[in-house]
């Protein structure tokens, strides 16, 4: 029981970080869906290419803290050890020259436009492989 509430802890801590970048698009909100709404800004090809980056490298840290988290053996160990998992994404964020407030602009726009998160999804399996 403590196990499962902990990976749910680490699940929530990670989406959270990372942001629902693979929401379908049947799930994301379309720009003009809604009355009054903005167009999407479009994403420099860079900024994407780096994004991918960033998401590659953050995926290396969720996959650690749901082994810790699994692992931790009182509530106080886990949120200890989602606190390092916060600081140590918000580091990878910067480290690749991106501040988090782009990171999760760049996630909403992702979550907003198919054909962006399109473009996202091959740049990052080229780049990785992982999807």
């Amino acid at each position: 029981m403590w196990n499962r509430m902990l990976n749910r802890i680490a699940v929530a801590v990670v989406a959270l970080a990372v942001g629902a970048v693979f929401a379908s698009p049947a799930e994301a909100q379309i720009p003009g869906d809604q009355p009054g709404a903005q167009e999407v800004p479009e994403i420099p090809q860079e900024d994407l290419e780096t994004f991918a980056d960033i998401y590659i490298d953050v995926d290396e840290v969720r996959q650690d803290l749901e082994m810790r988290m699994g692992a931790a053996d009182s509530p106080e160990e886990a949120q200890q050890i989602q606190q390092e998992a916060n600081e140590l994404m918000t580091g990878i964020v910067e480290e690749h020259g991106m501040t988090v407030e782009r990171y999760t602009e760049i996630t909403e726009v992702l979550n907003a436009d198919p054909e962006q998160h399109q473009e996202f999804v091959e740049i990052l399996e080229q780049r990785s492989g992982l999807l």
